[in-house]
This record gives structure tokens, C-alpha cells and sequence, in this order.
């Protein structure tokens, strides 16, 4: 089959218009789809990191204040609930109404020792 001029012209033209949308289809529009879905993730990972540091100088503060805490407590080695009580009952001025006191020591688990103390006052109005 002879082809004239004109006709090997647009055989070309669409010859080239084929290979031009295959190389669009299949290789222009995916890499630039990959990279937009990468620079996605970039800023969801940034975000992510920058939480991750928000929340790291959170912990640091509330481990700093609490240092000073458990500081406070250690300080504090001669006390006891049972004569703390009995001190703010005399500042209160209810000592003479106590009717009895009645101390009771639970085992928790940690560093710290829990105590109870049972009171009954009388006649306080």
C-alpha cells in the first residue's frame, strides 16, 4: 500500500500523539503524582515530629516539678500523719474534743508509704 505525502504526514502526527500521551500516562503524570503524595507525608511526618518535641519539653517541665516534689518529700523524713493531726487539732483548737485517734498503716506499692488515721471528734458544732 503506497501512502501519499499528506497521509504519511498524519500517520506521523498521530504516531507521535500516541507516544507523546504514553509518556504522559505512563511516566509524567505518575512521577509528579508520587512526588506530590511525598511532600505530603513530609509535612504529616513534620507535624508529627514537631508534636513529638511539644510533648518531650512537656515531660521535662513535669519531671523537673515533680523532682521538686519528690525533693519536698524527702525533706520531710520525721513526719507522720498521726502527729500532724494532732498538731493541727491543737492549732484548731479541738484537741480536747478528740475522743480517740486510731492509727493504720496500709502496704502500697512504690515509693511511697500510705498511712491512715481513723478520728472521732465529740461535740463539735
Amino acid at each position: 500500500m503506497k501512502l501519499a505525502r499528506r497521509e504519511k504526514f498524519l500517520v506521523l502526527v498521530a504516531a507521535c500523539s500516541v507516544a507523546i500521551f504514553c509518556i504522559l500516562q505512563f511516566f509524567v503524570f505518575p512521577f509528579f503524582e508520587k512526588r506530590r503524595r511525598v511532600r505530603r507525608g513530609i509535612s504529616t511526618k513534620e507535624q508529627g515530629l514537631k508534636e513529638i518535641v511539644r510533648l518531650g519539653s512537656e515531660l521535662r517541665a513535669y519531671q523537673k516539678a515533680s523532682q521538686g516534689v519528690q525533693r519536698g518529700l524527702a525533706s520531710r523524713k520525721g513526719f507522720t500523719l498521726f502527729s500532724f493531726l494532732e498538731k493541727a487539732a491543737g492549732e484548731a483548737q479541738v484537741k480536747a474534743r478528740i475522743k480517740y485517734m486510731k492509727p493504720s498503716s496500709s502496704s502500697g506499692t512504690g515509693p511511697y508509704k500510705e498511712s491512715m488515721v481513723e478520728m472521732k471528734l465529740e461535740a463539735i458544732t
